[in-house]
C-alpha cells in the first residue's frame, strides 16, 4: 500500500467527534434549562436577599425619680411578667407615706369626734324639743282643767248675782262666789302666760335647728381635708410601688441602660426588652415588584444562621409608604427605585433567632 502524499487530509476520529458535540448539546441544554429555571423562578417569585428578623421593643422606663439600689437581672436574662428587674433606694417615699397615714388618720379621727358631737347635739336638741313639748301639753292639759272651773265660777257668779235681785241669796255668797271667779281667772291668766313664755321658748329651741348647718360645714370642710390627703397618699403608695420596676412581659433583657447607685429623673430608660416569641420579618420589597405581592401569600425563609434548611411564613400586612420614607420622614425626590416595607409571620422553627438576624425571603406569588 502507498504511502500517502503530503497533500493528502488527516484522518478523522468519529467517536470523538460525536462526544464533543454531545458535550456541546448538553452544556447548550443545561444553559437553556438554567434560565429556563430562573426565569420560571423569578415568574413565581419575588426574591429578597437582605430581609431582617424584627421584635417589638420594651423599653421600661423612670416613672418617678429616685436612686437605683438593686438591679436584680443581667443583659440576656429571660424573664416572666411581673418578676422584679430592679428597685430604688425607698426610704424617704416610705416616710412620706407613714406621714401621710398619720395626717389621714389624724382627719379620720377628727371627723368622728365631730359627727359625735352632730349626734349629740341632734340628741340634746329633740330632748329639749320633747320636753317642751310635752311642758306645753301639760300646761294645756292644766288651763283646760281651770277652763272648766272658770266657767263654773262664772256661771255661778251670773246666777248668784239673778238670785240676788230677787233677795234669795245674801251679799256674803256673792262676794264668795265673785273671790273665787277672781282667783280662778288669775290661775287661768297665769296659765295662759306660762304657755305663751314655752311656746316662745319651744320656737328659739327649733330655731338651734340652724346651728346643724354649722356642724355640717365643719364636716365638709375636714372631709375635703380627708380626700386631699387621701389623694396624696395614693400618690406617694404609687411612687413607692413604681420604685420597684417589674417586667410587663415575658421577655428578655437586650440592654440595661443604669447601674446601682444611679439617680432617674422621670422618663429616663431601664431597660430595653423584647418578647423571643413574638418575631417577625420585614423585607424591603422593590417597587417594581410590590404589586405581585398580597396578604397570605406563603413565603419560603432561608435563615443565615441555618443553611440548607427553609421555613415557612405568610404574608401578613404591606406597607403604604416606602423604606426610605420611613427613614427619613419625608418624601424622596430622585432618591432612584424605591422599596415598600413587607411584614412576614413565620412559623415557630424550634430553633434560636434573635431581632436584626439577616434572612433571605422568596414570596410565592403564582
Amino acid at each position: 500500500m502507498p504511502a500517502p502524499g503530503p497533500d493528502a487530509a488527516p484522518e478523522r476520529h468519529p467517536t470523538r467527534f460525536r462526544w464533543r458535540r454531545f458535550a456541546l448539546v448538553l452544556g447548550a441544554g443545561a444553559v437553556v434549562a438554567l434560565f429556563a429555571y430562573e426565569a420560571l423562578h423569578w415568574f413565581r417569585h419575588v426574591y429578597e436577599p437582605d430581609a431582617r428578623i424584627q421584635a417589638e421593643y420594651t423599653v421600661l422606663s423612670s416613672s418617678v425619680d429616685g436612686a437605683i439600689e438593686h438591679i436584680l437581672v443581667r443583659r440576656g436574662d429571660r424573664v416572666e411578667p411581673r418578676q422584679q428587674l430592679a428597685s430604688m433606694d425607698t426610704a424617704l417615699a416610705q416616710l412620706e407615706v407613714r406621714s401621710l397615714e398619720a395626717d389621714l388618720a389624724k382627719e379620720q379621727a377628727t371627723r368622728r369626734q365631730a359627727e359625735a358631737e352632730l349626734d349629740f347635739f341632734k340628741v340634746d336638741l329633740a330632748n329639749k324639743i320633747a320636753t317642751a313639748r310635752a311642758s306645753i301639753a301639760n300646761l294645756n292639759r292644766e288651763l283646760g282643767t281651770v277652763q272648766e272651773r272658770w266657767e263654773i265660777a262664772r256661771s255661778n257668779v251670773a246666777r248668784n248675782n239673778e238670785l240676788l235681785s230677787r233677795s234669795m241669796v245674801s251679799r256674803q255668797i256673792i262676794d264668795d262666789a265673785n273671790d273665787k271667779l277672781l282667783a280662778i281667772t288669775s290661775i287661768r291668766q297665769d296659765l295662759q302666760t306660762k304657755i305663751q313664755v314655752e311656746n316662745k321658748r319651744l320656737d328659739e329651741i327649733e330655731g338651734l335647728h340652724g346651728q346643724e348647718a354649722i356642724y355640717l360645714a365643719r364636716l365638709e370642710i375636714i372631709d375635703r381635708n380627708i380626700d386631699r390627703i387621701a389623694v396624696l397618699l395614693a400618690q406617694s403608695r404609687q411612687r413607692l410601688q413604681d420604685m420597684h420596676i417589674y417586667s410587663p412581659i415575658r421577655g428578655v433583657v437586650n440592654e440595661i441602660h443604669v447601674s446601682p447607685g444611679a439617680f432617674l429623673e422621670l422618663g429616663d430608660p431601664i431597660f430595653l426588652m423584647h418578647d423571643p416569641e413574638q418575631i417577625w420579618v420585614e423585607a424591603d420589597i422593590d417597587e417594581s415588584d410590590i404589586r405581585h405581592v398580597k396578604v397570605g401569600q406563603p413565603v419560603i425563609i432561608d435563615i443565615d444562621a441555618y443553611p440548607f434548611e427553609h421555613f415557612s411564613g405568610t404574608v401578613r400586612s404591606i406597607g403604604q409608604v416606602t423604606s426610605s420614607v420611613i427613614a427619613q420622614g419625608r418624601s424622596p425626590h430622585g432618591a432612584g427605585a424605591q422599596k415598600i416595607p413587607v411584614i412576614i409571620d413565620f412559623e415557630p422553627i424550634g430553633k434560636s433567632v434573635w431581632p436584626g438576624m439577616r434572612v433571605a425571603v422568596n414570596i410565592v406569588i403564582r
